[in-house]
C-alpha cells in the first residue's frame, strides 16, 4: 500500500468511518532524530472497529504487512455494539427493487440533515464509494438481512442492515482476516504517540503493550499500565479510532451541556487517540455531534423527524 506524505496542515480531515491517516508532519527538534524500533510492519492501524478493520484488510490486500492494535480487551469498539445501518447508493438490493438513486442525492440528504453544517464535497466522495464498500464487505463474508430501508432524512430507500448488526458484520470480516498471513492483530495495546523521522514523516507509533483499561474518567490521564514499545510503520500509520463520547471534558469543550449527558458508546471512547493526533499536528473537524441515549425509532422506519428530516438522536 502506498501512503502519500501529507503536510501537517493538510492532514486528512474526516472520512466515512472516522478514520484518520497520517503521512507526515513537522516535529520538534527533540523528535527529529531517527527513532529506534523494537518491531517493524508496513502499516500500523490503530483501532479495530469497522474503519480499522476495513483499513487493515485493504492494506493487506495490497500486500502490506499489517499490524492492527486495540487498547481494549476485545476488538470492535463502538462498532461492535452498533445497530449499524449502512446507507449505500447502487447496492444490489437497490438494483433489484429498481430504486433510482445517485451519490449526489445521498450527499444532499446528509448536508440537509446536518443543517448545512457538513462538508458537501467530502459527503459526496463518501457517497460515491458506498457501493464499493458494500461489495468489499460482501466479498469477505458479510451478509445483509434483506431489508432496504428509507430512514429519516433519506430521500430514497438505500439503508442496508447486516445480519447480526455491527457484531455480525465485524465477525464476518475478522473470520476472513484470520485467513490472511500478513495481518497481525493485538489487543491490550494502547497507542501513545506518533513517531516521526528527521524529515517530519510519520514512521511509527509508540505504544504500551499489556495495557489494561481502567475507567473512562481516569484512563488517559492516570493509567500507567503496560510496557512501552516503539513499532515502525514503513508505509503508513492509520488512526481509525475517533471515539470521544466518554470524555466529558473533551466533548463539552464545544457544547457545555453535553458534560452531563449519558452515552451508549464503548467505554474506551475516551478521546485519547484524537488528542494524540492533535499533538501530532492534526487539525480536528468539529466534534460536537454526540450519540444521545434516546432510542431511535427504527420500529417506525426512521430515526429522524419524517417532516423535516432532522435527527431525533445525535451520534458521534
Amino acid at each position: 500500500m502506498t501512503t502519500s506524505a501529507l503536510k501537517r496542515r493538510s492532514f486528512l480531515q474526516g472520512s466515512l468511518l472516522a478514520a484518520a491517516v497520517i503521512g507526515s508532519a513537522p516535529v520538534a527538534a527533540a523528535e527529529a532524530a531517527k527513532p529506534k524500533f523494537d518491531e517493524s510492519f508496513d502499516v500500523i492501524v490503530v483501532g479495530s472497529g469497522i474503519a480499522g478493520t476495513m483499513a487493515a484488510l485493504s492494506a493487506a490486500d495490497k500486500g502490506a504487512n499489517v499490524l492492527m492494535i486495540e487498547k481494549m480487551s476485545r476488538l470492535g469498539g463502538t462498532s461492535r455494539i452498533s445497530g449499524l445501518n449502512f446507507a449505500c447508493v447502487g447496492s444490489p438490493a437497490q438494483k433489484a427493487k429498481g430504486v433510482k438513486d445517485t451519490p449526489e442525492q445521498l450527499a444532499s440528504d446528509m448536508y440537509k440533515v446536518s443543517g448545512n453544517m457538513g462538508d458537501y464535497e467530502k459527503a459526496l466522495e463518501m457517497a460515491k464509494n458506498t457501493a464499493r464498500a458494500e461489495a468489499f464487505m460482501t466479498q469477505r463474508g458479510v451478509k445483509w438481512d434483506g431489508r432496504l430501508l428509507k430512514l429519516g432524512g433519506h430521500s430514497q430507500p438505500r439503508v442496508l442492515v447486516s445480519e447480526g448488526d455491527g457484531a455480525g458484520l465485524l465477525n464476518a470480516l475478522w473470520t476472513y482476516m484470520k485467513g490472511l498471513k500478513n495481518v497481525t492483530v493485538r489487543t491490550h495495546v494502547k497507542a501513545d504517540e506518533v513517531l516521526f523521522n528527521d524529515k517530519g514523516v510519520a514512521v511509527g507509533v509508540k505504544v504500551r503493550e499489556k495495557y489494561f483499561f481502567d475507567t473512562p474518567e481516569t484512563d488517559d490521564n492516570e493509567n500507567k499500565t503496560g510496557v512501552e514499545k516503539r513499532i515502525e510503520a514503513k508505509k503508513g500509520v492509520i488512526f481509525a479510532t475517533g471515539g470521544y463520547a466518554r470524555d466529558k471534558a473533551f466533548r463539552s469543550s464545544e457544547v457545555p451541556f453535553l458534560a452531563g449527558v449519558a452515552t451508549t458508546t464503548n467505554p474506551g471512547a475516551t478521546a485519547g487517540a484524537l488528542k494524540i493526533l492533535v499533538n501530532a499536528g492534526a487539525q480536528p473537524m468539529p466534534v460536537f455531534p454526540f450519540r444521545l441515549s434516546c432510542r431511535p425509532r427504527h420500529d417506525l422506519g426512521h430515526d429522524g423527524d419524517p417532516a423535516t428530516g432532522r435527527l431525533l438522536s445525535m451520534k458521534v
